[in-house]
């Protein structure tokens, strides 16, 4: 009996297309169930996470934590939203001027974002930085030990 494996793509929620003989993935589309999981933080995380640092994505990817890691970041991010939207030291106004209420909660809301993709990117940036010196650390030592 042969039982078909998913594969890493599929695992993903890539989706395969059948050309002739062959199955190829369909890179530019994929499962919406496993992008709905993953959020819109989520999402962008990832698209920052190739962009910036393909390494570690594709070193994610290969074990199969990609989606894993978007969605902590997700939860993370909408935890931070939700504590910047709500903070009650933020001055609201008038409370009977429910134009101001709304015009300053969209405020917070612009803030919270700001904040988030700013920590997002920050963070995969400081990452990449202190493996790479990590890396220039063992090339030193490397050397050293030789001479």
């Amino acid at each position: 009996m042969i039982t078909k494996e998913t594969t890493l793509f599929e695992k993903n929620g890539i989706r395969y297309e059948q050309r002739g003989d062959y199955l190829y993935p369909v890179l530019g589309a994929c499962d919406n169930a496993t992008i709905a999981g993953v959020g819109k933080y989520g999402t962008l995380w990832m698209t920052w996470l190739f962009e910036l640092d393909r390494k570690l994505h594709h070193q994610y990817l290969l074990e199969e934590i990609l989606v894993e890691k978007a969605i902590e970041f997700q939860e993370y991010a909408c935890e931070l939203e939700e504590q910047i939207i709500n903070e009650e030291g933020l001055p609201l106004g008038k409370k009977d001027d429910y134009l101001s209420v709304v015009a300053l909660m969209r405020q917070r809301w612009e803030l919270a974002q700001e904040i988030i993709f700013h920590d997002g990117i920050v963070a995969i940036k400081k990452n990449k930085e202190l493996r790479e010196q990590k890396k220039l650390k063992k090339l030193e030592v490397t050397k050293y030990e030789r001479s």
